[in-house]
């Protein structure tokens, strides 16, 4: 009996270790399908921070391309993500640098002087009202959506930008052309290359959550209206505006030049600033009529042309000219000699011709490594590219004369511009200008090369010198400078001119309203005076 009382306790005892050992499994396999049951969630975005798509990774980097390939500069780093751990089993991705601040307003006090103000004002609306929708309906990660980053950088790029542009330039022209282009890129990508971004959120999920439908329904348009007027812009630009620029790039033209002719011909030292008049020896013929030229233009003077037009006048020291001086002047102008005019463009005057000759003895080949041929068409083109740079420096003084009389009159200034007689004269000065602003780009082109070649010459039998040296920088290479920046201002001076001679034919179609309307002013305030005078009487102008 005690034997069975014995087994039935050790029997309890099993039971209950069996039941704790039971509870314990249980318990366990309870956490670890809660732990996978959480991991499954986590991993699955449901908890924890939001993170970035694939699609929208796939985003950035398709953006970026793009811009790229449209040339179209923007921070690399706006483009950019940032990749962490939440949890110890998840990753999340944001961008790099979200658009935070997207809700300021950007556009305060930016663009107010410029003609596109209105443009400007209308894309940075409509971006904003679209980063807006997408706030609204995805909330604050928003911020970090590539859709968001683009429409900022369209938002910056209109205010930082296109406020500048006072005038309608060759330059925003061009960078309204390369977002059209980028637009027409971003929109074709689905049909024309491998990948598109149909998988980014908000690029075309609906019609107010659509980046897409922005760009093509609502910027692009503006974009091409604007291009549609850019002519007309062009044509509303007064003379007042035109003129100062083109003086002022006709200044740099002839600085270009008299810097390129000193650093060409001088081997004793490098020209890397130009001497003072004072320390300026001429070594040749070219030297002393280019120093002649520079100090009695004043090239390089603050008051240039002003100076260089006093000096040719002779009025005295002041800009007024009176009968008895004005028919003095005529006569000097008739008394000049004919050894300082050319037959033609190409062919050299009298004096240039001795010149000419005289430079050539002085210019040896072991200091220009040229043979006797190709010294004498230096010698040539150099001679002719000071007359050419003096009769720049002249137009430059006429062009400075044009924008004082258009200062002047205002409307009435353009009245008289209008006329066709002064139309004709004006399209006379500015096709002159023109064609000698490219007869010497031409020149200083053909001298470098004539030069470059001397160079190599010397070069290759290790002849160190100023002009010529194995070393960074020599006279040569400082004078090839100066003619990549001649090329971009005699392109500045060709647009300018351009834009005048539209505007000047406008002006002449447009002349009989300009004269119509100053002779209804004219009318107006004739029967004013009448209305004045006889309401107090025709002899209230007898009383004191």
């Amino acid at each position: 009996m005690a034997d069975l009382v014995g087994l039935g306790v050790q029997f309890a005892k099993e039971i209950t270790n069996n039941e704790n050992w039971l509870f314990m499994l249980s318990t366990i396999e309870g956490i670890a399908f809660a732990t996978l049951l959480c991991r499954f969630f986590i991993r699955r975005g449901s908890f924890g921070p939001p993170s970035l798509t694939q699609g929208d990774l796939k985003a950035f980097e398709t953006f970026l391309d793009v811009y790229k390939i449209r040339d179209i500069s923007v921070e690399k780093s706006s483009f950019e993500t940032f990749t962490d751990t939440w949890c110890w089993c998840r990753h999340h991705t944001t961008a790099e640098y979200p658009v935070e601040d997207w809700g300021n307003d950007i556009l305060t006090g930016a663009g107010q002087y410029s003609f596109l103000r209105p443009l400007i004002s209308e894309l940075n609306n409509a971006f904003l009202s679209f980063q807006y929708r997408v706030w609204h309906a995805k909330g604050d990660f928003s911020a970090n959506y590539p859709v968001m980053v683009v429409a900022q950088e369209w938002r910056i790029w209109a205010v930082s930008e296109l406020s500048h542009a006072d005038q309608p330039s060759v330059y925003y022209l061009e960078s309204i052309k390369k977002r059209l282009k980028w637009i027409e890129h971003v929109r074709n990508l689905g049909q024309d290359d491998i990948c598109d971004l149909r998988l980014t959120t908000c690029w075309d999920e609906s019609n107010d959550l659509s980046l897409l439908n922005v760009l093509r329904s609502n910027i692009a348009p503006k974009l091409r209206s604007t291009l549609d007027k850019w002519q007309s812009y062009e044509q509303q630009q007064t003379l007042q505006s035109l003129l100062p620029a083109l003086q002022s790039s006709l200044t740099a033209m002839v600085r270009n030049a008299v810097e390129f002719m000193q650093r060409v011909v001088y081997t004793k030292e490098l020209r890397v600033e130009n001497p003072s008049m004072k320390d300026w020896q001429p070594s040749n013929i070219l030297e002393t009529r280019l120093k002649e030229f520079v100090e009695e233009a004043k090239v390089f003077h603050v008051g240039f042309p002003n100076d260089f037009r006093i000096k040719l006048f002779e009025v005295n020291g002041s800009g007024d000219i009176d009968d008895t001086e004005a028919q003095e002047l005529r006569n000097k102008f008739q008394e000049l000699s004919d050894d300082v005019y050319r037959a033609s463009v190409d062919s050299p005057s009298r004096l240039e011709e001795q010149d000419i000759k005289q430079l050539q003895r002085q210019l040896l080949e072991r200091d220009y490594g040229l043979k006797e041929e190709a010294r004498h068409h230096l010698c040539e083109e150099l001679v002719l590219m000071l007359g050419d740079t003096r009769v720049i420096a002249e137009c430059v003084v006429m062009i400075e004369g044009l924008t004082s009389f258009a200062n002047m009159g205002g409307l009435l200034a353009f009245a008289v511009f209008s006329h066709k007689e002064a139309g004709d004269h004006l399209k006379d000065i500015f096709k002159f200008t023109r064609l000698t602003c490219k007869h010497l780009c031409w020149r200083m082109k053909q001298t470098s090369n004539i030069v470059m070649s001397g160079w190599s010459n010397l070069r290759r039998v290790k002849t160190e010198s100023s002009w010529c040296s194995s070393g960074p920088v020599d006279n040569v290479r400082l004078a090839l400078h100066v003619n990549s920046d001649m090329i971009t201002g005699t392109d500045e001076v060709l647009n300018y001119l351009l834009q005048l001679d539209v505007a000047v034919e406008e002006r002449i179609r447009s002349s009989e309203k300009i004269q119509d309307k100053i002779n209804s002013e004219v009318h107006f305030y004739a029967m004013l005076w009448k209305h004045v005078v006889r309401r107090r009487g025709p002899a209230s102008l007898d009383q004191t």
